[in-house]
């Protein structure tokens, strides 16, 4: 099979683009491992100092979890260590430079955890985003604490509830991303933010984080709780037939 993620690098900047269109860029457990170990390879790169996240293709950001791969997600959630989406947004939290996001298509279940990875994002003005779990009997701990302290505790609570979909333009407006422009502008929008963003110091983005952000002080523990509830509801569930 060929590689999950293409990674590229123009001067300062590398981009990292998830590469499974034919699945709108859903993930498997061990492709968001291997997604944190990537963010961790360019985290320690000299040469980094801004990443740039985003999809490949027009229909898809990220859609989340591979739910066929599932015989990787029952063990995964029959064990006690990190998940996949868990492990990404630990080791982006910690990272010394900004993570950017760039939105470009639907941006769904732990597809929007990725995006509350990343310290700005912007979208295509046709990006989608929804958090569907509950019709498939699921819940989004881990993506909720993710973005916790980026939208509201209410907003939080209807999106995982109702699994209704929010246009770029209201994005904007809850706190989702930073920016929504037209898809043909979306490469250079891309491109400014990541050059102002050059203007940060050199491993500040940690630091800015915990200042300008104080949810983010007890990250990994709220974290371990919600990977803790995930697995705790997921065999509730399945006792439940």
């Amino acid at each position: 099979m060929s590689d999950p993620f293409f990674l590229d690098q123009t001067g300062p900047v590398a981009r990292i683009t998830i590469a499974r269109p034919e699945r709108r860029n859903a993930l498997t457990p061990a492709e968001l491992h291997g997604l944190a170990d990537i963010l961790d390879r360019l985290d320690r790169d000299e040469d980094v100092r801004v990443v740039v996240l985003t999809g490949q293709g027009e229909r898809a950001f990220c859609a989340g979890l591979n739910l066929k791969a599932e015989e990787e997600i029952a063990a995964e959630m029959s064990g006690s260590g990190p998940t996949g989406l868990g492990a990404v947004l630990r080791r982006a939290q910690s990272m010394s430079k900004p993570l950017i996001g760039r939105i470009n298509g639907a941006c769904v279940a732990g597809g929007v955890g990725l995006l509350s990875a990343c310290d700005l994002a912007l979208a295509g003005a046709d990006a989608v985003f929804a958090l569907p779990e509950v019709e498939v009997g699921l819940y989004p701990f881990v993506v909720i604490e993710g973005l916790r302290g980026r939208v509201s505790d209410g907003v939080l609570a209807g999106l995982a509830g109702t699994a209704r979909k929010v246009t770029a333009a209201e994005a904007v407006t809850l706190g989702l991303i930073a920016q929504a422009v037209p898809r043909d502008e979306l490469d250079a929008a891309t491109e400014q933010v990541a050059q102002r963003t050059l203007q940060i110091p050199d491993g500040q983005a940690s630091a800015l984080r915990t200042a300008y952000a104080p949810h983010m002080k007890d990250f990994t523990a709220r974290i371990d709780a919600a990977e803790t509830r995930t697995r705790a509801y997921r065999q509730a569930k399945l006792a439940q037939g």
